[in-house]
């Protein structure tokens, strides 16, 4: 699932595609350092998990609803508590 609903590689169908129309009629973006807000909306749309990239710019605490599973310099895995 790419942040950018035109980099999409392949043709998302099923509950995926669900989530993804989900997410990107929730969030609107608004600037670069909104990585919190888009992984609540995210976590809301029935998206478990998230691999973050660049998770080495986050510069707020993750949503309490977060839990980093693994983490490397760039890049964290995330598993939402999903509602």
């Amino acid at each position: 699932m790419f942040a950018d609903k035109d980099q999409h590689p392949l043709d998302l169908t099923g509950p995926l595609r669900k989530s993804v129309i989900t997410l990107h009629k929730n969030f609107v973006s608004g600037g670069r350092n909104e990585y919190g807000c888009y992984m609540t909306v995210a976590a809301q749309a029935g998206f478990e998990y998230m691999l973050v990239c660049n998770a080495h710019i986050l510069n707020e605490a993750l949503p309490p609803s977060m839990t980093v599973m693994a983490r490397t310099p760039n890049f964290a895995l995330l598993h939402a508590k999903v509602p």
